[in-house]
């Protein structure tokens, strides 16, 4: 007999589908942006989890120049902190006693 997913097991493997999917979304978008040296590495990986002026722009800049073969051209942290708060919520759910 099949035991059925609980929901802390649930809300873990979404929050790490959601963190494993901001971060190859962020590294698709951002490749670029350090690749023609608009912003370094430590200063693109603050865009993983903030949205501000200098990643929206190092954006556009870098969207005006190429094309991705997704046309993918932007990147929104907030699909991480999705992930984050669902991961955490499931760290919070007590585990069920059997």
């Amino acid at each position: 007999m099949k035991q059925a997913i609980g929901p802390r097991r649930l809300l873990a493997w979404a929050g790490a589908t959601a963190v494993l999917a901001a971060v190859l979304w962020w590294a698709l978008v951002f490749r670029n942006v350090v690749r023609y040296d608009y912003l370094s590495l430590p200063q693109a990986s603050v865009c993983l989890g903030l949205s501000n002026s200098v990643c929206e722009l190092a954006m556009s800049l870098c969207s005006s120049r190429l094309r991705h073969w997704l046309d993918i051209n932007w990147y929104s942290p907030h699909l991480l902190w999705v992930g984050l708060a669902l991961g955490f919520a499931a760290l919070t759910l007590s585990p069920r006693k059997s």
